[in-house]
């Protein structure tokens, strides 16, 4: 008899941002890692043209996010960039904000599910459970309790 352990066919999901090239609608997707190209199903217009956006355009949300919370001028008042015009310089180090910002969430995703699979105690309080999330999350980010 052969034994199967379930561990080697567990799927590692992630979250990340979606948007639908049918209608434009953008939301929260959880996906299998390796699912991230497949057509997804948009909630909106039901259409399977969703897919998760890449680090490059996750990039541009974050730089379009930041323009907009500065009302879209510079600390002299002038216009900010469009994404487009920003360069490739500046692209390159929003995109590494990006990788790094995604890298500590997926750490973060991993440490709470480390937690939610783990041994529980019933009886334990609100306040050290909250306790133990953070700090494992701190550890999963490499940063000190």
């Amino acid at each position: 008899m052969e034994i199967i352990d379930l561990d080697d066919h567990r799927k590692v999901w992630k979250t990340g941002a979606a948007a639908c090239a049918a209608c434009g609608h953008e939301w929260q997707q959880v996906y299998p890692i390796g699912a991230e190209d497949v057509g997804l199903e948009c909630p909106s217009c039901g259409s399977g043209h969703g897919s998760v956006l890449t680090i490059t355009q996750t990039a541009k949300r974050m730089w379009d996010a930041y323009a907009t919370r500065l009302g879209g001028k510079n600390y002299k008042g002038e216009p900010l960039p469009s994404w487009d015009d920003l360069g490739d310089e500046r692209q390159y180090c929003w995109i590494g904000v990006s990788e790094v910002t995604s890298d500590r969430i997926f750490k973060l995703e991993a440490a709470l599910r480390e937690i939610a699979d783990g041994p529980r105690d019933v009886n334990k309080s609100y306040v050290s459970l909250l306790h133990e999330i953070k700090s494992e999350a701190r550890k999963a980010l490499g940063e000190k309790e």
